[in-house]
């Protein structure tokens, strides 16, 4: 295969790992959260509720992943065009497998967010947002809510900051794609405009060609007129010699 298909399979694989990695550490942190929901004796240190080492940054990484690893589906079905034609089914074969992949993943994801959601409310009940280690102590049922509805906003405005972000940088590609089209339309014009003028030469030395092969055509004709008359004297001059003698 070529060498950019095996590039891309292998990037593939490796963002498939993590992925699944990221997808057991969240699914094992829900596992100690229900463990201790049904024997309190079991230590469970929630995870903080913002920080790298939020269930929420640690989706957002898990849903990384997951783009980069469709996007290195996508460079793969590109890729498989230029792949050799006894070796093309296999490709097809291989990209068919990871895109069934991805779609588990996106269901899996889907799952985990629903129960990350879940794990982070049941935190704020049970523990308050207190440090790991700090008192556990039940808290007012209004202001975990608050306290819950805070996060889910601040999640929110973290999503659509990063929503702004990836659309500014598309934007400004746009721009430069734009720019180049504009300077390759330009460049484009002024070759149109320099053949435009190449032709006017041309038809110009073509007409005056053209005249030069008239006129010498009607020369040609004219010393023709002109040698027929002087036959025709000299055969007139001859037949005048004849009759005299």
């Amino acid at each position: 295969m070529s060498g950019l298909f095996n590039s891309y399979e292998e990037d593939f694989n490796d963002s498939v790992r993590g992925l699944r990695e990221a997808c057991a550490k969240l699914q094992a942190d829900f596992a100690a959260q229900t463990a201790h929901e049904r024997d309190p004796t079991r230590v469970y240190h929630p995870p903080p509720a913002t920080g790298p080492l939020s269930r929420s940054q640690q989706l957002q990484v898990v849903q990384q992943c997951l783009s980069h690893a469709k996007d290195l589906l996508t460079s793969m079905t590109y890729e498989m065009s230029d792949v050799a034609v006894s070796e093309r089914a296999a490709a097809k074969e291989k990209v068919e497998t990871f895109r069934k992949m991805c779609g588990g993943f996106d269901r899996e994801v889907a799952e985990l967010r629903q129960a990350s959601n879940a794990a982070d409310r049941a935190d704020l009940l049970r523990f308050g947002g207190a440090a790991a280690g700090d008192f556990m102590t039940e808290a007012d049922a209004d202001t975990q809510a608050h306290r819950l509805l805070s996060l889910q906003t601040t999640e929110k405005l973290r999503g659509g900051t990063s929503t702004l972000h990836k659309a500014e940088a598309y934007l400004a590609q746009t721009n430069d794609l734009g720019r180049e089209s504009l300077n390759t339309l330009r460049t484009q014009t002024e070759q149109i405009q320099h053949i435009h003028e190449t032709t006017h030469e041309v038809d110009a030395e073509v007409s005056r060609s053209r005249a030069l092969i008239n006129q010498m055509q009607r020369t040609a004709i004219k010393h023709k007129l002109w040698l027929i008359g002087i036959i025709l004297l000299l055969i007139g001059f001859i037949l005048l010699l004849f009759y005299l003698h």
